[in-house]
């Protein structure tokens, strides 16, 4: 009941499955060019959200390459999940470490 409430309410998704296949779908397609920092699935209804944090080592993001990562990731994921938004946010852009 607990789990529920928190999904419904557009907490984290608390079901480790859908998780983990969201997340390899997402690592699947992104290449070296960018690294994730971070990854929040959440489940809002039906519904999912996926907040990717990332970083690259260049001065500018290639959102052309970026779109064409969502378009692909959306698809891989179309065959499980119905209702799925994918959200980049960018973070550390042009950093050396």
């Amino acid at each position: 009941m607990k789990n529920a409430l928190i999904e419904i309410s557009g907490g984290l998704t608390q079901d480790q499955g859908i998780k983990s296949f969201i997340e390899r779908a997402i690592q699947s397609h992104l290449t070296t060019d960018f690294s994730i920092d971070d990854c929040k699935i959440y489940k809002v209804g039906m519904s999912f959200k996926a907040c990717i944090s990332i970083s690259s080592r260049t001065d500018m993001v290639d959102t052309k390459k970026l779109t064409t990562y969502k378009k692909n990731i959306l698809n891989d994921l179309s065959r499980k999940i119905s209702f799925i938004n994918i959200i980049f946010i960018y973070s550390n852009i042009g950093e050396k470490s």
